[in-house]
């Protein structure tokens, strides 16, 4: 397998994320993608007690990664490879897409159009306010949620969080994102 062609599977599960993916390149060969995401997690956080502090989150346990930690830096890059909540649909990737929009489509209340704007001239607002806050891009597991859920979310992350902690929430929906749509893709093949 190339490089190329392994950055396919990590691109549907990750986003667009190459230090990941190196990392990731790295650790290969992998008995199944469940073991390439625990590995993905082993990377992103230090060992211990699933407690992580400012600067363990910017430098895993120098054993991750065969020596190579994920810088600030890299890590941000991971954070960041997620798309904004409420980009416009032609704009997202395959997946994000159809995580970003199942909630709205299967509301049993009709969102008007003039609603559907104004919730995402606020995810606009919010997306701005947040990154301007903390560094990075705000991160949610959107999954069945329309967006106008999203809103008081974030509203209450943004008003509530700490940098660390939404870091490290951040990276932990990372995972459970990847983990979903394995999943998903898992079915769709059955």
């Amino acid at each position: 397998m190339t490089y190329e062609q392994f950055l396919v599977p990590i691109d549907i599960l990750f986003g667009d994320c190459p230090p990941l993916a190196e990392r990731l390149w790295i650790h290969r060969p992998y008995s199944s993608y469940e073991v390439l995401i625990s590995t993905a997690e082993y990377i992103i956080f230090p060992i211990g007690n699933g407690k992580i502090s400012h600067q363990e989150t910017f430098a895993p346990s120098s054993r991750v990664n065969g020596g190579l930690p994920l810088t600030e830096h890299e890590i941000l890059q991971v954070v960041d490879a997620a798309p904004r909540l409420g980009t416009p649909v032609t704009m997202l990737p395959y997946m994000s897409k159809d995580e970003q929009t199942r909630g709205d489509l299967s509301s049993q209340v009709p969102i008007e159009q003039h609603t559907l704007i104004m919730t995402l001239r606020r995810l606009e607002q919010l997306n701005k306010a947040y990154e301007q806050k903390y560094g990075f891009r705000f991160v949610l597991f959107v999954d069945g949620r329309t967006r106008a859920e999203i809103v008081p979310i974030m509203e209450e992350r943004l008003a509530h969080g700490q940098r660390d902690q939404e870091m490290r929430i951040a990276l932990e929906y990372i995972i459970a994102i990847a983990r979903s749509r394995l999943h998903k893709l898992q079915r769709s093949k059955l």
